[in-house]
C-alpha cells in the first residue's frame, strides 16, 4: 500500500546518499492478482530488475510461480507462509 511505498522510496533515498546505486521501479497490482502477475512480468523482462516486492498475499500467490521460474528473489509482506516453504527464492517479512 501507500505506506509501504514511502518506506520504499525513503530506503531508496538512504541507499543513494550513502553512496550505494540503487534504482526502485514500483508498479501498481491495485490488488488484482492478473494486474500483479502482468507488472511483475514486465518489471523482470522489460526492466531487468534484480528482485520483486510484493504486498499483499493474493498477489504474492499470482507472483511466486513466475518469480521462481524467472530466478528471481521474492520478498513479500503477507500473511500466508506456505509461499516461502514452497519457493526457495521467495522470503517473507514477518511471522
Amino acid at each position: 500500500g501507500s505506506r509501504t511505498k514511502m518506506g520504499a522510496l525513503l530506503a531508496e533515498k538512504e541507499l543513494n546518499a550513502s553512496g550505494k546505486e540503487f534504482e526502485l521501479i514500483i508498479e501498481d497490482s491495485a490488488l488484482d492478482p492478473k494486474q500483479g502477475l502482468s507488472a511483475a512480468q514486465k518489471l523482470v523482462m522489460v526492466d531487468k530488475v534484480d528482485a520483486l516486492y510484493v504486498d499483499f498475499t493474493v498477489v504474492a500467490t499470482a507472483v511466486a510461480t513466475f518469480a521462481e521460474s524467472s530466478k528471481k528473489l521474492m520478498v513479500y509482506s503477507a500473511a500466508a507462509e506456505s509461499l516461502a516453504r514452497k519457493h526457495a527464492n521467495v522470503f517473507k517479512t514477518y511471522s
